[in-house]
């Protein structure tokens, strides 16, 4: 935001190379700060895409569940299939459970 604010009208890629410009002639010591913050940034993003990935996989797992019980018969419709079945849903009935 500063680099924009102080080159207003510079392109993006103007101002990417202004800030890798800034990075190369700041001192290491200078540089330490980001490096530290982008190592905790970067542990954090890992756990949090942990716990992302974790949901989503129980998420797959229960629709899949869910849905492999669904029946496409109607109700009133018999045969082995649908008797053995768990829920007894028309393709109606399970619409309006979303």
């Amino acid at each position: 935001a500063l680099v924009r604010s102080e080159n207003p009208n510079v392109t993006n890629t103007d101002v990417s190379r202004i800030l890798g410009e800034r990075w190369r002639n700041m001192s290491e010591e200078d540089k330490r700060h980001y490096r530290e913050t982008e190592l905790v940034e970067r542990e954090e993003y890992k756990q949090r895409m942990a716990r992302f990935k974790a949901q989503q996989a129980r998420i797959d797992a229960s629709s899949r569940t869910h849905h492999s019980s669904m029946t496409l018969q109607h109700p009133e419709e018999t045969d082995q299939r649908h008797e053995t079945t768990p829920h007894n849903y028309s393709v109606a009935q399970e619409t309006l459970e979303y």
